[in-house]
């Protein structure tokens, strides 16, 4: 019982976060519904598909530039390895020169090989795109740092203001002038770049130890964060790159058709997300004792919550699409039924993910979403022109149903006291700790 209080109370904050952060990610992803229901129904189908590849070449270079130094700014800022005030002025620089040679890049990628990877897509809507890097970078170099300190609660609120910024700049465009494609990446990347400010303007506040900078803390933080920074390019290539190959094989309708559904699944992520972003930098504090003890739980609750919701949008999928998006996008139902399946087996992946992360295992991670980014792309290129879009959506299943494997398998491996049936029943001590952590929320006096 004593044993059982203590849990309760060491765990508690974590499961506050997480609420926290998950009670944001459902607003968020209301949110973000509305936004791409906004978009969809005021530019169409094709409108549409060219504002995605617009937006895709920005999220390309920032995260192949990206080495994983955001996670090592959380994790080494968790574990106290180093001051906050050092990764924050450290990662400060690194933005400017990053913001520099994306620039740079981006302007000889599109004007001299535009057409090549982007065919059909007018250069102008390119150019006006990039401008979102200089939010990204901010974002992905500075933002972490609060999950290191604590501060999940505010980390969760500035996500949440930042998607409401996003969708009220687009909604007040459409109402007032009417909503073209140029417009909506004007309005889209302002309330990104203002939101990026923002948060670095609430790190440095948050911040009391002198400022400097540490060439020896950024070669530990590329030194941890190139595994993290393969896992990165790897997921992004399985999520993002296929843009590429399906609009080479369909075009931009089949862009726009694809990300509707993408759109409505990733929202499911919001259980794993929350979970695994507040997982790694507890991990980060107590590797031993947190993996064996809180990881097997959050990874079953993340799987459980994660397969309800989408047997319920798999039944509804074809009225949500309808609803939503209107008939012209009715085709985008049957790859949203298929990428709902994929969605359970990636959820239970990403915690996973994170535990290992935390402790130090990167190398392992990246060698998972390798091979889930190889089988996805692979199974793509062989079912797209048989089947259509419904085969991207099916080799994307049977590529996180082989990470989702693989990772159990290296998760047991690296981890004490664990074996399959510990991480897929419950307890009699996790039941018991559940209970004290709902009676303590419900109750906190």
């Amino acid at each position: 019982m004593k044993k059982n209080s203590a849990n309760i109370s060491k765990y508690k904050n974590f499961f506050i976060d997480v609420m926290s952060l998950a009670g944001g990610q459902i607003l968020i992803a209301l949110v973000a519904l509305a936004n791409s229901a906004l978009l969809a129904r005021a530019l169409g189908v094709e409108d549409r598909g060219y504002f995605v590849m617009a937006m895709l070449l920005p999220n390309i270079f920032v995260t192949f530039t990206d080495f994983g130094l955001g996670a090592a700014g959380t994790r080494y800022t968790a574990s106290k390895k180093w001051l906050s005030s050092v990764i924050f002025f450290s990662n400060t620089v690194i933005v400017f020169f990053r913001i520099i040679f994306i620039g740079i890049l981006s302007f000889l990628v599109i004007n001299f090989y535009g057409e090549t990877f982007f065919p059909g897509i007018p250069k102008e809507y390119l150019y006006l795109g990039m401008m979102q890097s200089i939010a990204l970078v901010i974002q992905g170099l500075i933002f972490p740092i609060l999950l290191g300190m604590g501060k999940g609660i505010k980390y969760s609120m500035i996500l949440f203001l930042s998607s409401l910024l996003s969708f009220s700049f687009l909604a007040f465009g459409w109402l007032i002038f009417g909503l073209t494609i140029k417009l909506a990446l004007i309005l889209q990347i302002t309330s990104s770049i203002l939101v990026s400010v923002f948060i670095y303007i609430n790190v440095f506040l948050d911040i009391d130890d002198q400022r400097k900078f540490s060439i020896k803390y950024i070669k530990d933080a590329f030194s941890y964060g190139i595994g993290v920074f393969i896992s990165i390019i790897s997921t992004f290539i399985n999520e993002k790159m296929i843009l590429l190959i399906i609009n080479f094989y369909g075009g931009v309708i089949y862009v726009s058709l694809y990300t509707i559904a993408q759109a409505l699944t990733e929202r499911i992520y919001l259980l794993s997300d929350a979970v695994g972003t507040m997982l790694m930098p507890k991990i980060a504090e107590d590797e031993k004792n947190n993996s064996k003890n809180l990881t097997p739980l959050v990874f079953k609750l993340s799987v459980i919550f994660t397969f309800i919701i989408s047997l319920f949008l798999i039944l509804l999928s074809e009225k949500i699409i309808i609803f939503i998006y209107t008939d012209e996008f009715f085709d985008s139902a049957e790859i949203m039924k298929i990428l709902l399946v994929a969605v359970v087996f990636s959820s239970g992946w990403r915690v996973l993910l994170q535990d290992l992360n935390g402790r130090g295992f990167t190398g392992q991670t990246a060698s998972v979403n390798l091979i889930i980014t190889f089988v996805c792309i692979i199974m793509s290129i062989i079912l797209l022109p048989m089947i259509g879009l419904v085969g991207a959506a099916i080799a994307s299943t049977i590529a996180y149903f082989i990470g989702f494997i693989i990772g159990i398998i290296i998760f047991i491996g690296k981890t004490e006291n664990v074996n399959m049936l510990k991480l897929i029943s419950f307890s009699s001590v996790e039941k018991s700790m559940l209970k004290g952590i709902f009676k303590y929320l419900k109750s906190p006096g």
